[in-house]
C-alpha cells in the first residue's frame, strides 16, 4: 500500500467530525478529509443517504460539492470518515469492499461499548470515551495508520 503512515488532522477539524457524528446520532455519519500530504486542512460532511445506523451512502450532490471544494482550494482527497454507532472503529466487510484506493485513509469512530458508555442524552461527546482509527484498505489488504487528533 502506497498512502501515509500516519494522519495528523488539527483541533478544529476534529471538531467538525465530532460536530456531524453527534448530529447525525444514531445513524452513520460520513465525510470527505481534504488537505495536502498527511496534514488534513478542512472536513467536508456528506449526506448519509441511507440514513441508517449500519451503513451510508454519500450523496451524489454533496459529493460532486465536495470534490469541487477540494479542487478550487487546491487540496487533495486524503481521506473519508464515517462512523460506526453501533459496531466498532474497524473497518466491517462492506467497508473493504467498497474501499476505492490505496492511498486513502479511512478514519472510523465508534463509542467505546466495552466501557459501558453511551452517549447522554444531550448528545455530549464526552460522555463516553470514542475509539478513533485510521486504516489504508487495498483489496484483502488492512493496514491500521496513527492518528493525531486534536
Amino acid at each position: 500500500m502506497t498512502g501515509p503512515v500516519y494522519l495528523s488532522i488539527p483541533d478544529k477539524e476534529y471538531s467538525k467530525i465530532k460536530t456531524h457524528v453527534l448530529a447525525v446520532f444514531p445513524q452513520e455519519a460520513c465525510g470527505l478529509m481534504a488537505g495536502l500530504g498527511c496534514e488534513i486542512s478542512d472536513i467536508i460532511p456528506i449526506t448519509n443517504r441511507l440514513h441508517s445506523p449500519t451503513a451510508y451512502f454519500m450523496d451524489p450532490g454533496d459529493l460532486f460539492a465536495g470534490f469541487k471544494k477540494i479542487d478550487s482550494f487546491g487540496l487533495e482527497l486524503v481521506g473519508i470518515y464515517h462512523s460506526h454507532p453501533t459496531g466498532q472503529a474497524e473497518p466491517s466487510l462492506k467497508d473493504k469492499t467498497e474501499a476505492i484506493s490505496p492511498d486513502i485513509v479511512y478514519i472510523i469512530l465508534a463509542p467505546d461499548r466495552v466501557g459501558g458508555g453511551k452517549i447522554d442524552q444531550e448528545g455530549c461527546w464526552d460522555a463516553i470515551v470514542w475509539q478513533v482509527r485510521g486504516f489504508l484498505i487495498y483489496r484483502d489488504q488492512m493496514t491500521e495508520i496513527e492518528l493525531n487528533c486534536g
